[in-house]
């Protein structure tokens, strides 16, 4: 289990996956959804602009997702997570990864 990064609450900031199989970018055009469990919290997204986890974007790379948990109210500290990933081959999901990510309180000083 690797470190997958850093969320810094209250930036917008993005921990980014570049999701692999047999060497190669993974096709996500067949994704339904993906969620990120961190430690007790679970987001989950379908893709909409509006969902903390997005894939297929415009400016994306193929097999990439992007996390932006800026706006998240997990208490700061280093927790377990784990990447699911769910389309019409792995409709009860496939556990892409586990890996630890950190989360930082605000780190810029009020005016």
């Amino acid at each position: 289990m690797g470190t997958w990064g850093t969320v810094y609450k209250g930036h917008d900031n993005t921990i980014n996956f570049m999701l692999r199989e047999d060497g190669a970018d993974y096709d996500l055009s067949s994704v339904t959804t993906i969620t990120l469990t961190i430690g007790t919290t679970l987001f989950s997204s379908t893709n909409q602009p509006s969902d903390e986890l997005r894939w297929q974007q415009s400016g994306y790379s193929r097999g990439e997702v992007r996390a932006a948990l800026g706006g998240t109210s997990i208490t700061a500290g280093t927790y377990n997570a784990y990447l699911i990933v769910y389309s019409s081959t792995y409709t009860t999901g496939l556990v892409w990864g586990t890996g630890t990510i950190r989360i930082v309180d605000e780190v810029e000083a009020s005016p």
